[in-house]
């Protein structure tokens, strides 16, 4: 509803205004009155009306002061003046300040109507203008933005070519770096970082364009600054925006000045975030600095099989070694070339398997997406070799009663069966393997038949029931059990997720 006031020093010709029209049909409700200009002024000032009907002339202060004193306000209300003098120069004023009508008393209800009808239709087209002219400039805003946000894309995907030519592109995007820096963000769910972005420029004089598609934040400084502030400046803005989030990792590139080394700081970003993640910290790190144009440190990859194979749980050795693979390569094809000749060293601790990659284990770590699959996928490919290495220590009985197990799992074969074939009693024996090894007879050999199972499931030309017999499982749905069990997926979803 539009607001209306009404200022008038008679008694009685003021309720005649207030009476004289159904002001909700008009759209309009009555927020006060007064009898003079000067309660009038403060009527207006505290309850802001839209509308005015006024007196020209009243004792003291007349509506001309009143009216002028209120031409400053941000939104001064339309003016609809009352007189009983038939005076040209009272009217010409009234029309100077902006007055939408000019009306002389005795008032006639049909001629307030109208008037009111105007500064209503008047204030309308107001509403829309304003409406449509903020609605453009949101329009723009975006158009803005996303103009901005598909041009560093492009650059962090690609920065090649000359400085000034990059150069040239962001400015035309609105861009224009004196010294910038990347943000990888690993957060959880859906955040609206956007909210967050004008208090984080502000408080520490950034610029930051945010890439909802790559979660990664576009740090920059459009004045020269050097790059150990502009460094600490994003670092603490970085550290209230995690704050704000909560557990996530942050990953954030040290400063560059020329805009061909965008991908290195996008690459090393990423890295940092990466490592972050895989050791468990909701933090923000600093990627290693490096020199310009120097190649990414290879891991070295005889002590990372050391450190793989060394006493520890499987899970927390191969998120380490990703860890540290991530963070030296700062890509995720780099860190792809690094676990294949990870694993292919890996493979030169098992004298009695091939010593090449299968090739379905190269594509599956060529398809590798994250440091977090290629954790999982080294843990699994530990296992077997750890296995290995730990049972090299056990005495020649064990040693050649684990041979065996490997050698018959296909069979129907018992502790009881074992024991005789080494002339021992089955007790003697489960203790003996039990105190060597860590696990029970059972459980060795489902351990030997699971793994065998994974490798004949990648093999996408035996049906999932013939694997279960190739393995010594008669029942598939006890080996449907045992698997999941095991493995936390079924033969099928297994198979799926590795072919």
């Amino acid at each position: 509803m539009i607001r209306v006031a009404v200022i008038e020093d008679n008694y009685y010709t003021r309720q005649a205004i207030l009476r004289a029209i159904d002001w909700a049909v008009l759209g309009c409700v009555v927020v006060g009155e007064a009898p003079d200009g000067l309660e009038g002024e403060r009527l207006i000032r505290r309850e802001s009306p839209q509308i005015v009907v006024t007196d020209i002339r009243m004792p003291g202060y007349s509506g001309i002061e009143m009216v002028q004193n209120l031409s400053a306000l941000p939104s001064p209300p339309k003016v609809i003046a009352v007189t009983g003098y038939q005076s040209f120069a009272y009217a010409q004023s009234f029309l100077k300040l902006g007055a939408v009508d000019y009306l002389l008393k005795p008032l006639k209800t049909e001629e307030l109507c109208e008037a009111v009808r105007r500064a209503v239709g008047l204030i309308r087209q107001e509403e829309e203008a304003k409406e449509e002219l903020s609605s453009l400039h949101t329009e723009l805003s975006r158009s803005r933005l996303s103009l901005r946000a598909q041009a560093l894309s492009a650059l962090l995907l690609d920065s090649s070519g000359k400085e000034e030519e990059l150069r040239l592109r962001l400015q035309k995007a609105g861009v224009a770096p004196a010294v910038y820096a990347v943000a990888k963000l690993i957060i959880p769910g859906v955040p609206a970082l956007e909210g967050l972005l004008p208090a984080l420029e502000r408080g520490y004089s950034l610029k930051i364009c945010y890439l909802a598609s790559e979660r990664q934040l576009f740090l920059w400084s459009e004045r020269p600054v050097s790059p150990e502030r502009f460094c600490a400046r994003a670092l603490e803005a970085m550290g209230s925006l995690r704050q704000k989030l909560g557990e996530c990792q942050i990953g954030l590139s040290r400063p560059a000045k020329e805009l061909r080394q965008a991908d290195g700081c996008c690459d090393r970003a990423k890295g940092a975030a990466e490592a972050l993640r895989l050791r468990g910290e909701a933090a923000v790190s600093l990627a290693a600095a490096r020199e310009e144009g120097e190649l990414p440190e290879a891991p070295n990859i005889a002590e990372l099989c050391r450190s793989l194979l060394a006493p520890g749980e499987p899970a927390a050795l191969a998120r380490t070694a990703v860890g540290g693979i991530v963070e030296s390569t700062g890509s995720i094809y780099a860190m792809q070339n690094c676990l294949i000749q990870l694993c292919q060293a890996l493979l030169r601790e098992r004298p009695d398997k091939d010593k090449e990659l299968p090739r379905q284990v190269i594509r599956k770590i060529r398809d590798l997406s994250s440091a977090g699959e290629a954790a999982q996928f080294l843990e699994e490919f530990l296992a077997p070799l750890r296995e290995r290495v730990q049972y090299e220590e056990c005495s020649p009985l064990v040693r050649a009663a684990l041979s065996y197990i490997g050698s018959h799992y296909q069979e129907e074969i018992t502790l009881q069966t074992l024991a005789d074939t080494f002339f021992l009693a089955p007790a003697y024996l489960s203790t003996l393997i039990k105190r060597q090894t860590g696990k029970g007879f059972v459980d060795l050999l489902t351990g030997v038949r699971i793994e065998r199972a994974k490798e004949l499931l990648r093999d996408v030309r035996l049906q999932v029931q013939q694997v279960s017999g190739l393995v010594g499982y008669r029942d598939y749905a006890y080996f449907y059990q045992v698997f999941k069990k095991q493995t936390g997926l079924s033969p099928k979803e297994y198979r799926q997720q590795n072919c």
